[in-house]
C-alpha cells in the first residue's frame, strides 16, 4: 500500500508520509495531521506489548480476531460472517468487522448495507493485514475511506499508535476512536458550507442586480414583477454553472492542473484572484464586460468540449445556451461579476476550499436560495441575521444588530430568510425508513425539493448493485445506471433547477454526465390522472399501446448515450420527440377519466377565497403549474415492458405542501371516497398508492404526533384489508418527525 494522503479536504497533493496509511475524504486533512502528530508523540501507545503480539498472529494468519479479542473484547458474530465490536462495557455495537479483501467492492457494499440495518455507522473490512474504515452514514460512503496497512506495524510504534486512536475504542470506552475525528471534520466542513451559503446569495442578488444595470443603461427601462423573476431564475443558474466548475476543477473532472487550461481557461484561477483587492472604477465610465465574455466563452468551451485543452464535453441543459436564450440575450457589468465570483471562490485558492466540501454540502448551501423572492426596496435595507437566519429588513427598524450588507431604496434584494449560522441537522430519512430494504428504482420523489432526497436513493441503488453485481463496474457507472430511473416533480421551478444540479453533482465522474431534464420536471401530481384512469382509453395518444412506444422512444434515447456533444444531442432529440407527444396525450378524455373537468390544463394552487379553482384552470393564459399524469408523463415506469407496473418507490419529503386549498382537498376527498376532516399523510399516501409498483414501497416523512394517533390505527388496520403492510420508522436527527412506510403486497 503507498503511504499518501489523498482527501478532498487536501491540496490535492500527494504527501509522503512515513508509514503505510491513507486518508482518502474521510477525515479533514488538518484533523489527520493533528492525529498524526498526535500519534507520533504518544509513541508506542497503550497496550503496546499485547497489541504488537497480536497485530504479529493477526497478519500472520491473515485474519483480524487476535487484534478484535483485545481491542473489542465484547464483540459478537452477526449474519454474513460478520463481528458486531463492543467495548467491554457496552451494550451498543460501535462498528461492523467484515473480513475480506478492503480492496473488494461487493465486501464493501455489503458492510454498508449491514451498517445501517443494525444502525452502526462505523463498518470496517480487514483481512488482517489490510484494515479499511467507512462511515456508512454518509453518501457516497465507498469512497471515503482511511486505509491502513499493519504488515510493519511491529516495528513501526507510530503506525501501531495511529491504529489504536482510528480504529480502537475511545478513551471513554463508549464507540470508535474515529468518531472524534469525524465529528471535528464535519465541524470544519459545515463552517465552509455555512460560508457558501452565504456566498451563494451573495452572488445572486449581485447577478441580478448586474442584470438590471445593463438594462438601465441600455434602455432605461425598471423591471416588472415578471422580469425580476426571469432574472432571479437565470441568476441561480448562473450561480450554479460557476460552482459547478469550480467543483469540476476541484474533482479532477476539469483539467484545473494542466498548464495550458490554468493559464487559458480555469475558473479557479480566476476567481482567485478577484479574491484580493481590485481597482475601482471611476463613477460614470461606460461599463465594462470582460468577465461576462470571459465566461460566456468558457461555459461554451464545457458545453462543447476542447480537444486541444482537454476539456470533456459536459452537454446537458445547465450550459446549453439554446436551453437558457435570456443568458445568450443579456449580460452584466464587470463589476457585479467580479464580486460574485470573488464571493463564490470563497478564499484566494478556490481548489483546495472545493476539495473540503460534497455534493449533498453544495446541495445544502443552495437550498435555502429556491425560497427567496426578488423584490425592489421602497427604502434603505439592510441584511442581518436572527437565530441563524439572515434576511433583509428596513435600516431604520434595527437596532443593535451586526448589519452584514446594506442597500439604497431601488436597489434589489432577496425576500426570505436563507441559512446563515444556523447549522441544519444532516439526515438522511429514507436510509432511517429502509430504503436498503426494498427496490430503490424506479423512483420518484414529490415534491422534489432540493434534491437531497433524489442522491439518497441513488446513493443506496448504487450500494445495493455492487453487494450483489459480481461484474466490474465502477461505483460512478452504477449511480449514473440508478440516475436514469429516479424522477422527481415539485411546483417550484427554482427547486427543479436545484434538483437537476444536484444529481448532476453527484453523478460526476470521467462517464458522461447526466441532467435529468425528462426525468425531473415542474408539476404536481395528485390531481393528475392515474394508471387505473387509463384502462378504458382504448385509441388516441393516452391509450396503453400508444404508451407502450412514448416508452420504446424514451428507452431508446437513453440507450443514444455516450461521449461527445453529438452523443448528447441525439439524446436530447429523442426526449424532445417522446415529449411532443407526451404533451399531445392531455386530452379530454384523460381528464373525465381522472374525474377532472375537461379543461385545458390543470393548474397550481390558487389563494384561498379566490373563484372556483376549476374555473381557473379553464384560464389558458393565466401562468400555471400543470398536474402532470403519471403514467403519461413517464410511460417508460409504467409501460416500459412486462415488469413495469409502476414506481418501485415513492417518496414525499413534505406531504402537506402538496396539498394546499380547499378545492384541491374537496377532490381528493370525492376521488379517494375520504369522510370527514381530510388527514393530508393519509390522502397524499392513498393517491400515490395508486401509482405505486407491485411489492413498492411508499414512504412519508410526517410529524411524529400524526405516527401515535388513532387515526393512524385506523388507517393501518384499513390498508391491511387491502395487502398493504405499513410500518414507521424514526428520524434520529429529527425529533418530531417519522417516516410512514406502506408496502405493496399484491
Amino acid at each position: 500500500m503507498t503511504p499518501k494522503q489523498t482527501s478532498l479536504f487536501d491540496t490535492g497533493e500527494n504527501t509522503p508520509l512515513k508509514t503505510a496509511y491513507e486518508n482518502h475524504r474521510l477525515f479533514s486533512r488538518n484533523v489527520f495531521e493533528q492525529a498524526v502528530a498526535a500519534a507520533a508523540k504518544a509513541g508506542a501507545g497503550q497496550g503496546d506489548e499485547e497489541l504488537s503480539e497480536a497485530i504479529r498472529l493477526a497478519v500472520s494468519e491473515k485474519r483480524p480476531d487476535p487484534i478484535v479479542s483485545i481491542l473489542w473484547p465484547a464483540s459478537e458474530s452477526i449474519e454474513s460472517g460478520a463481528l458486531a465490536l463492543r467495548g467491554k462495557k457496552e451494550t451498543k455495537t460501535a462498528a461492523i468487522l467484515l473480513k475480506s479483501d478492503p480492496s473488494d467492492q461487493a465486501a464493501c457494499g455489503m458492510l454498508i448495507k449491514l451498517s445501517h440495518k443494525l444502525n452502526a455507522p462505523w463498518g470496517m473490512i480487514s483481512n488482517g493485514t489490510d484494515w479499511r474504515l467507512f462511515n456508512a452514514s454518509r453518501l457516497a460512503a465507498p469512497e471515503k475511506w482511511f486505509d491502513i496497512s499493519l504488515e510493519n506495524a511491529c516495528l513501526d510504534v507510530v503506525t501501531r499508535e495511529i491504529f489504536f486512536s482510528v480504529l480502537g475504542p475511545r478513551a471513554s470506552g463508549k464507540g470508535i476512536a474515529a468518531e472524534e475525528l469525524f465529528c471535528m471534520s464535519r465541524a470544519e466542513t459545515i463552517k465552509i458550507r455555512t460560508s457558501l451559503g452565504r456566498a451563494a446569495r451573495t452572488a445572486a442578488e449581485e447577478i441580478c442586480r448586474g442584470f438590471i444595470a445593463a438594462e438601465k443603461t441600455e434602455t432605461g427601462a425598471a423591471p416588472t414583477e415578471d422580469a425580476l423573476a426571469m432574472i432571479y431564475k437565470h441568476s441561480l443558474i448562473l450561480t450554479h454553472r460557476i460552482i459547478f466548475a469550480l467543483f469540476a476543477e476541484a474533482r479532477g473532472i476539469l483539467p484545473a492542473e494542466g498548464q495550458k487550461y490554468k493559464d487559458n481557461m480555469a475558473i479557479s484561477e480566476f476567481a482567485g484572484r478577484l479574491s484580493g483587492p481590485r481597482v475601482k472604477r471611476k463613477s460614470g465610465s461606460e461599463p465594462a464586460f470582460t468577465v461576462w465574455h470571459y465566461l460566456s466563452n468558457f461555459f461554451s468551451t464545457l458545453h462543447h468540449g476542447d480537444e486541444h485543452l482537454k476539456i470533456p464535453c459536459l452537454g446537458g441543459a445547465l450550459f446549453s445556451p439554446e436551453e437558457h436564450p435570456f443568458l445568450t440575450n443579456n449580460k452584466i457589468p464587470d463589476s457585479f461579476l467580479e464580486t460574485a465570483l470573488s464571493a463564490l471562490a470563497l478564499d484566494a485558492n478556490p481548489l483546495e476550499t472545493y476539495r473540503s466540501i460534497d455534493t449533498e454540502d453544495i446541495v445544502s448551501s443552495l437550498a435555502g436560495l429556491t425560497s427567496l423572492t426578488p423584490l425592489l426596496a421602497d427604502q434603505p435595507m439592510v441584511l442581518t441575521e436572527d437565530d441563524g437566519f439572515a434576511s433583509w429588513s428596513p435600516k431604520k427598524q434595527v437596532k443593535w444588530k451586526k448589519i452584514l450588507s446594506a442597500i439604497d431604496k431601488g436597489d434589489l434584494f432577496l425576500h426570505g430568510k436563507s441559512f446563515g449560522e444556523k447549522i441544519i441537522p444532516e439526515h438522511h430519512p429514507l436510509k432511517a425508513a429502509g430504503v436498503f430494504e426494498v427496490p430503490q428504482t424506479p423512483a420518484i420523489v414529490v415534491p422534489v425539493g432540493s434534491g437531497a432526497a433524489l442522491m439518497e436513493i441513488i446513493d443506496a441503488a448504487s450500494i445495493v448493485a455492487i453487494s450483489e453485481v459480481k461484474e466490474n463496474r465502477s461505483l460512478n457507472e452504477l449511480r449514473i445506471h440508478a440516475a436514469k430511473n429516479v424522477y422527481g416533480l415539485d411546483a417550484n421551478p427554482l427547486n427543479i433547477d436545484l434538483a437537476r444540479l444536484a444529481v448532476w453533482l453527484f453523478t460526476v465522474g470521467p462517464e458522461p454526465l447526466l441532467y435529468l431534464k425528462h426525468n425531473i420536471v415542474e408539476g404536481t401530481a395528485l390531481c393528475g390522472a392515474m394508471p387505473r384512469d387509463l384502462t378504458e382509453i382504448n385509441e388516441g395518444p393516452a391509450s396503453p399501446n400508444e404508451l407502450k412506444e412514448r416508452a420504446a422512444e424514451i428507452n431508446e434515447a437513453w440507450a443514444r448515450s455516450g461521449h461527445g456533444l453529438s452523443s448528447v444531442r441525439r439524446r436530447d432529440a429523442g426526449f424532445e420527440k417522446a415529449a411532443k407527444k407526451i404533451a399531445a396525450a392531455t386530452r379530454p378524455e384523460v381528464l373525465d377519466a381522472a374525474g377532472i373537468p375537461a379543461v385545458a390544463k390543470p393548474c397550481k394552487p390558487i389563494p384561498r377565497g379566490t373563484i372556483d379553482i376549476w374555473e381557473q384552470l379553464e384560464a389558458d393564459s393565466s401562468p400555471c403549474t400543470p398536474n402532470k399524469h403519471l403514467p403519461i408523463q413517464f410511460p417508460e415506469v409504467f409501460f416500459g415492458g412486462p415488469a413495469q407496473n409502476g414506481f418501485a418507490l415513492i417518496y414525499s419529503p413534505a406531504p402537506d405542501d402538496l396539498i394546499a386549498t380547499p378545492e384541491e382537498k374537496a377532490f381528493l376527498k370525492k376521488s379517494l371516497s375520504l369522510k370527514g376532516k381530510i388527514n393530508t399523510s393519509e390522502a397524499v399516501a392513498r393517491r400515490l398508492l395508486l401509482a405505486l409498483s407491485h411489492e413498492g414501497s411508499l414512504m412519508l416523512t410526517t410529524p411524529a404526533r400524526t405516527l401515535k394517533s388513532a387515526r393512524f390505527e385506523t388507517l393501518k388496520a384499513s390498508l391491511e384489508k387491502e395487502n398493504l403492510y405499513l410500518k414507521t420508522a424514526s428520524i434520529p436527527e429529527l425529533k418530531k418527525h417519522g417516516v410512514l412506510i406502506i408496502t405493496n403486497k399484491n
